[in-house]
This record gives C-alpha cells, structure tokens and sequence, in this order.
C-alpha cells in the first residue's frame, strides 16, 4: 500500500509564519487542515477556538518557548 503525498511541506508552514511575523504579527499557534491549508492565530485574533480556555497552566509557559524557536530543517 503506498503512501498518500503530503498535503503540505515543512517549508510551507516555515514561509507562513515568517511572512506573519514581517507583517508584525505575533502568531501564537498554527494548524493545518486535513485538506492541507495551513491557518496561523496570532495575539491579535480574537476568533475563538477549539478547545481553549482563558485559563493558564503550567505548561502554558513551556508551550510559548517551544514556539517561539521556529528552527528550519537543512537538507544536504
């Protein structure tokens, strides 16, 4: 059984979110749809979604570190 090609790219999801950020947008998380459409939410967004809540936990800070070191893979 062979596998489906990838919906999206790794260098896809890189270039979204560096035009995000030269746009001045802080993007908190990114999602990607089963039909491959790459959706980032940044602070200014107010739309809510699934899931979350107002309230913090401590994983919360963690999370925010993780995201904010977008390192690009390098193929040779």
């Amino acid at each position: 059984m062979a596998r489906t090609p990838a919906t999206f790219k790794h260098a896809d999801v890189v270039r979204a979110v560096k035009a995000a950020r030269a746009a001045g947008l802080n993007v908190r998380r990114t999602e990607i749809t089963s039909g491959g459409a790459i959706v980032l939410h940044h602070e200014n967004d107010n739309s809510p979604s699934p899931g979350e809540s107002d309230e913090l936990n401590e994983w919360d800070s963690v999370h925010d570190e993780e995201a904010s070191e977008v390192v690009p893979r390098v193929r040779r």
